[in-house]
């Protein structure tokens, strides 16, 4: 992924680091196959529990790492797999509304396109309220395997 400014005065953003988490005792929960006729994603009911109970682990870890806590982070973009992962996420994680919003309208108005979503709730969040130099964001995606992907990202 590239990530530049959109234009005179516009504001960047940098990825700082990234962490990466795996649960593979719920590898079939979530499944993408690729075949002729585009993309088919089977996304067992269980997934936004897996995504709950996983997603602090990485999120916290990629944190201290960087001696930050949530009360450090402007946004965070959260992955519109569904509902109810946005709703299980926020509430793990203790997000804020106005972040959760941009991942609702995501899913509203485009539904879950795999983990690439991720990326319209991005350009949502940084066109609404971009991330000024040094303030840090945070994106989150789901993917195959119940792989949950998260990166931290700074104003530039």
């Amino acid at each position: 992924m590239v990530l530049t400014p959109g234009g005179d005065g516009a504001h960047g953003m940098e990825i700082v680091d990234t962490r990466q988490l795996t649960v593979p005792a719920h590898a079939d929960d979530l499944q993408v196959h690729v075949a002729d006729l585009g993309m088919y994603i089977r996304l067992a009911p269980t997934m936004p529990e897996v995504v709950a109970a996983a997603v602090r682990g990485p999120v916290d870890a990629l944190l201290a790492r960087h001696r930050l806590d949530g009360s450090d982070i402007t946004w965070w973009a959260v992955h519109p797999g569904g509902r109810r992962i946005i709703d299980r996420v926020g509430e793990v994680c203790e997000l804020p509304e106005t972040s959760l919003a941009a991942s609702r309208a995501v899913m509203r108005d485009y539904g879950n396109t795999a983990a690439p979503a991720v990326l319209g709730v991005l350009e949502s969040l940084q066109k609404g309220r971009p991330l000024k130099r040094g303030e840090h964001g945070v994106a989150m995606a789901f993917g195959p395997g119940a792989t949950i992907c998260v990166m931290l990202l700074r104003g530039a």
